[in-house]
């Protein structure tokens, strides 16, 4: 297995948790396990509903492996996921442990096609290609083309 580069945020999950207790004894033993871990491993945590944790910052993956391993290992029954935001560059992501692995939904863009006839110039050895009025109305309007916009250009014939 190649070694996991990457950051990425941890998101613990205490509802699960089996305690032998009552439910202030068990809150008191999750906030103490999370302080501990917060000075052992300087991470944040942060509390975003009752029993969801979440670390402030994005830390290593390999720094919340053994994190997780703790919490897991402290806490019986809890909870623990790795939240990364999917990355077309980020490698064998489904192979790291604490992660679901759910796949994403990729969408396409659909191309568009809108022809028009225009002149070439040349100005300080850069070319502009001039934009009839109707059709710069039409890109401003359906297609949000605004000036400094970058648009794919497709050559197809010389007129003339």
């Amino acid at each position: 297995m190649s070694k996991a580069v990457g950051k990425a945020r941890l998101l613990v999950i205490t509802l699960t948790m089996k305690f032998p207790g009552s439910r202030v004894g068990k809150s008191k033993r999750i906030k103490d396990v999370l302080r501990r871990v917060e000075e052992w491993y300087e991470i944040a945590f942060a509390q975003l509903a009752p029993g969801v944790y979440i670390t402030e910052k994005r830390h290593s993956v390999n720094k919340l492996r053994t994190v997780a391993q703790v919490l897991e290992e402290e806490l019986p029954g809890v909870q623990v996921f790795l939240v990364k935001k999917p990355a077309p560059r980020a490698k064998e992501v489904t192979e790291l442990p604490y992660l679901p692995t759910e796949e994403t939904i990729e969408t396409r863009k659909q191309e568009t096609v809108i022809e028009w006839e225009g002149r070439i110039r040349e100005d300080h050895g850069t070319w502009y290609i001039s934009v009839p009025k109707e059709v710069k109305e039409v890109l401003q309007k359906q297609y949000n083309v605004n000036k400094g916009s970058r648009v794919r250009v497709r050559f197809i014939e010389k007129v003339m």
